[in-house]
């Protein structure tokens, strides 16, 4: 949890936020139990990689507000319903074919075509 909660340092000793900003700030003012707080992360740690920052912070945030009011297991289900509003088919986006390695020619016939 100190990795992901707590206030991180480089190699060169400079300063890093915490990877979940809002889980940290709950856990450290107390409306959020250990046990709550590892299950968002977990949850946040189960987002997809091509998901954008905008919903990342909608996941985090959402989790965080709804913590105090339902039990640990609420939370899990909590997040799969933000999952599924994120990635509804569960596969990674197919991004399209290089259109690079396409090419077109165009010549004149003996016709003038």
């Amino acid at each position: 949890m100190s990795k992901n909660l707590g206030g991180r340092v480089t190699l060169t000793g400079q300063a890093q936020p915490p990877l979940y900003p809002k889980v940290a700030d709950a856990f450290n003012e107390g409306s959020l139990s250990a046990d709550q707080a590892t299950v968002i992360k977990n949850c946040l740690k189960k987002l997809p990689e091509w998901t954008s920052q905008e919903n990342r912070d909608y996941a985090e945030s959402t989790l965080v507000e709804k913590a105090p009011d339902v039990r640990v297991y609420d939370l899990r289900a909590i997040f799969a319903r933000i999952l599924a509003h994120i990635d509804p088919d569960g596969k990674p986006p197919i991004d399209p074919t290089d259109r690079s390695m396409y090419k077109i020619t165009m010549h004149a016939r003996e016709s003038g075509d």
